[in-house]
């Protein structure tokens, strides 16, 4: 059994952020005196494993014997590239999960072994947002926004009790849109208070490669393919305290939570988690 870790390349969100960003840059980018923001965010998060999901193999109902990993570790969870204009701004946001990885064993009426599965479930979201920041004339300020999402989740279902067969795939690429807020009120000694919800859904289909479980010890099995259409919802925020040393650079830590548990899915996430905000 292996424990939770992110071991994705990512290259593909870099590539993403940048290509998008020159396409957009010239369009969102009116002041002269505006720069770009980066954002790094690290984040020590534990799934809360949905013990009644039913989420495309990640199904532990199916099973009489269920164990879930869960092992903690600080990984990269979110890059954001922020472009500010005259009225409006836009970023491109890249969200990384921990993979989520349980093994299931399941039995017939009689006893006998019918199937043991390794599950393994990664998360990739994509945001392209407009948002615009509000000042109420008081403390605080507020940066509603709205987005383009892309959802990628890549399933794997490895069948431990059968020897040589292939290793079980599915891949659903979603689009749909998000909704978000960001607010932060000023403290003493440079400091800043915090806070950001976000609420997602996508909709697509979920294209699998499969050996059927009847086809198990059946010599020259083969793999099938199929489709389906899933709609996948999250929602999720965040509270913090930021130390704003210069205009350039700022320092946040807090606590984040992300919750995949709508319509029977797999688990919700949180942590503590550190940021980096620097201006390019």
């Amino acid at each position: 059994m292996h424990g939770v870790s992110k071991t994705r390349p990512l290259s593909g969100a870099l590539i993403f952020l940048v290509a998008v960003g020159m396409v957009l840059a010239p369009n969102v980018m009116q002041a002269e005196d505006s720069r770009a923001s980066l954002e790094i965010t690290g984040s020590s998060i534990s799934p809360s494993i949905n013990e009644d999901g039913a989420w495309g193999w990640w199904d532990p109902r199916k099973y009489q014997l269920w164990e879930a990993d869960q092992d903690d570790s600080f990984d990269l969870a979110e890059l954001r590239l922020t472009m500010p204009g005259d009225e409006f701004s836009g970023f491109l946001a890249v969200e990384l999960y921990p993979e989520l990885t349980g093994t299931g064993v399941q039995y017939d009426d009689e006893g006998a072994l019918v199937a043991e599965h390794q599950l393994e479930a990664e998360i990739t979201v994509y945001d392209l947002a407009m948002t615009r920041t509000l000042n109420t004339q008081g403390a605080w300020l507020f940066r509603p926004w709205i987005a383009l999402t892309h959802m990628q989740i890549e399933e794997k279902r490895n069948a431990l009790q059968e020897e040589g067969l292939p290793v079980d795939r599915a891949r659903s690429k979603l689009w749909g849109a998000a909704v978000g807020l960001a607010a932060e009120t000023s403290l003493p000694w440079n400091l800043r208070l915090s806070g950001r919800v976000v609420a997602r859904w996508a909709t697509g289909d979920r294209d699998a490669t499969f050996t059927p479980e009847s086809s198990y010890g059946v010599p020259g099995s083969t793999q099938v393919k199929s489709s389906d259409s899933v709609d996948r919802f999250m929602w999720g925020g965040e509270l913090g305290i930021r130390w704003q040393a210069s205009a350039y650079f700022g320092l946040e830590s807090g606590w984040r939570y992300r919750d995949w548990t709508d319509d029977d899915g797999p688990a919700s996430f949180d942590g503590l988690y550190l940021r980096l905000l620097l201006r390019l």
